[in-house]
């Protein structure tokens, strides 16, 4: 009997540890985001090289987040940006914004509203808000 319980504790294990490290990867990719938004308007808040700064999320090409300078990313002096590449299969919602600007002092967006993300493994949905002020939430 003792046998039978330990053999589907250690069968059920694996599926469990499985889910949980998938949970948190799609987690941490939340995270990084979020993290890499915070730095793109601190850098503009703090009018780093004078100028705006914005973060383009790339899911479909080079699978990567790109912080760069400027109006726009087409724009952008592409040998002063940087790159993060997305560890995660995750897909943005069509109705996000895929490029956020934020404005050189004030922080400020027009790229304002929810970045609705999809694991595109497990069908799990997170959030990331920005509100016009540039504020992030998650």
């Amino acid at each position: 009997f003792p046998v039978t319980i330990h053999t589907i504790i250690g069968a059920i294990t694996p599926v469990l540890s499985m889910n949980g490290i998938r949970s948190e990867s799609f987690s941490g990719e939340i995270d990084q985001l979020a993290t890499l938004l915070q730095k793109t308007r601190l850098q503009a808040q703090n009018n780093l090289n004078q100028s705006n700064h914005g973060l383009l999320i790339d899911t479909e090409n080079q699978k990567h987040y790109i912080l760069f300078e400027g109006v726009s990313y087409a724009q952008s002096d592409k040998s002063k940006n940087t790159e993060f590449k997305i560890e995660y299969p995750i897909q943005i919602s069509e109705s996000s914004y895929k490029e956020i600007i934020f404005e050189k002092n004030s922080g400020r967006t027009v790229n304002y509203g929810d970045l609705i993300i999809t694991d595109t493994e497990s069908g799990k949905v997170s959030r990331i808000k920005i509100n016009y002020e540039g504020q992030i939430s998650w």
